[in-house]
């Protein structure tokens, strides 16, 4: 599996213009219908690392590939047996592509309320992210990081199966953490979920 990461600020109008030309109609409206220019080009910046993982993986121009949605949404290539899922948050944009199912999602660590935190724990999430280190009004870094460990899981997994952020409620992270894989990049956290419980990922660092 490849992990692709991004920075929004390496995407210039050049690159830009290159993966716009590229994408179908339909895709070019949703972009065009987007009213914050940087919204914009987070999005054709993960349709750009998709194609360049595809055309790693497969060896195909990135020309030919085809992208498409399913009923709920969850993007796909139309003529490839091969998966990818994109996050982006803040200036930090990233993708996955592999052979089997998987699923993304990358944070800008933040200060988070513990009632918030509450909203998407179930079982013994919420003890997780505490740590052992005890439940006060401000959380410490560590606390924060397991909880966007704990976050970043949670949807790369509701990504895999296609649901949208309101499924975190129905898992557990003790259900689904062998089957992640976490990295910490400056004030960031991505977790990658993967079908298969032993695979491997190789990191690019990607300046498009």
């Amino acid at each position: 599996m490849l992990l692709y990461i991004a920075s929004l600020d390496s995407f210039g109008q050049e690159e830009y213009e290159k993966y716009y030309a590229l994408a179908d109609e339909t895709r070019r409206r949703d972009i065009d219908r987007k009213r914050i220019e940087n919204d914009k080009r987070r999005s054709l910046l993960g349709d750009a690392l998709a194609r360049r993982g595809i055309s790693e993986l497969l060896c195909i121009d990135e020309r030919d590939i085809i992208f498409a949605r399913t009923e709920n949404g969850k993007p796909y290539c139309e003529n490839a047996e091969v998966f990818f899922s994109v996050s982006h948050s803040k200036e930090r944009v990233v993708c996955a592509v592999g052979f089997c199912g998987l699923g993304v999602d990358t944070e800008k660590i933040r200060y988070t309320e513990p009632r918030v935190m509450r909203a998407c724990c179930i079982d013994g999430d919420f003890e997780y992210i505490l740590g052992g280190e005890g439940e006060s009004e401000s959380l410490t870094d560590s606390q924060l990081k397991r909880f966007f460990c704990l976050w970043t899981a949670k949807e790369a997994y509701c990504k895999h199966i296609g649901v949208g952020v309101t499924g975190m409620k129905s898992i557990s992270l003790s259900q689904i953490i062998d089957n992640c894989r976490f990295f910490e990049n400056g004030e960031y956290i991505t977790a990658v979920y993967s079908a298969d419980v032993d695979f491997e990922i190789e990191i690019r660092d990607a300046s498009i």
